[in-house]
């Protein structure tokens, strides 16, 4: 019986982590969450990975994989792609791919917005066979693939934005699975001030599940020099994360971070997170750009 919690845990773990990604995987990927997110810096190809590692008990932990690229196609035309894997000690496997493209109308002088849309695909594997569990219905064998489709609005300016979007609008409640998938609702907003040699971005992401509760992250983040940057965000209910980054060389930054979680069904659960991400200049135009923008 313990054993069958055990898995029932790593189950809902599993599915808690594709559906709330961590503050800096977000914040420097927000096509995550908002398929109209836009670089907008012409000649300018982002690629990136994350990874994360979270031990959820002494039967096994959680590690996440999302590889990303955003990618001019024309000066108003963007698109983006996403790899998610996630695996769970053997006993779940999920692989997520997604294509997002987005179009940028000019509002005015300052500010401009797009609009975008996701296509994404995903497959899982629960496998409790090789756990011992191959005889208990509760605990059966799956193996399926989902189509989902998204679409969100983002306005933004040299120095700040706002976003709304439902990354996925299909469902999947089919009552002989051990997963159902629900759409939500993400509401994403930040502003960077500039005081001497700092930049200062306050940010929040909202979310509102279809059948679940409200939830939010409180974020704030400096960057000193356009060399170093420190961060922290608070997340309702769960638990507060710490994360130091650095701009190397010319075009990659590297940023590690810890969640110390605060949830009352995992209080030991912390988690470690690590980044790259690399600019890619195709027509030397990086001097035309600076970190400055900052999201």
């Amino acid at each position: 019986m313990f054993k069958k919690i055990i898995c029932f845990f790593l189950l809902s773990s599993a599915l808690f982590a594709q559906e709330q990604p961590e503050f800096i995987q977000y914040s420097n990927n927000m096509n995550m969450i908002n398929p109209a997110y836009v670089i907008h810096e012409e000649g300018i190809i982002r690629v990136g990975a994350f990874y994360k590692t979270r031990k959820v008990s002494e039967e096994g932990s959680v590690h996440t994989l999302n590889a990303y690229a955003n990618i001019p196609i024309t000066k108003n035309f963007e698109g983006s792609i996403n790899y998610i894997r996630d695996d769970f000690s053997g006993f779940f496997h999920e692989n997520a791919f997604d294509v997002n493209f987005s179009y940028i109308f000019k509002v005015s002088d300052l500010w401009n917005l797009s609009l975008g849309m996701k296509v994404r695909i995903d497959e899982y594997d629960i496998n409790f066979q090789d756990r011992g569990f191959g005889h208990d219905f509760a605990l059966a064998n799956e193996d399926n693939a989902l189509f989902n489709f998204g679409a969100g609005a983002y306005f933004f300016s040299d120095n700040a934005y706002v976003g709304l979007s439902v990354p996925s609008f299909s469902r999947d409640n089919n009552e002989n699975r051990n997963i159902e998938k629900e759409f939500k609702i993400y509401a994403i907003g930040g502003y960077v001030f500039e005081i001497d040699d700092f930049l200062i971005k306050p940010s929040v992401l909202l979310k509102q599940p279809e059948k679940g509760d409200f939830s939010f992250d409180l974020s704030g983040s400096a960057l000193y020099k356009e060399f170093i940057e420190a961060g922290i965000s608070y997340r309702l209910d769960s638990g507060v994360a710490v994360n130091l980054g650095f701009y190397v060389l010319k075009g990659f930054y590297l940023s590690y971070a810890h969640k110390f979680e605060t949830s009352q069904t995992c209080s030991s659960c912390d988690n470690n997170q690590f980044l790259i991400q690399y600019n890619i200049d195709l027509l030397n135009l990086d001097s035309k750009y600076r970190i400055k923008r900052f999201f």
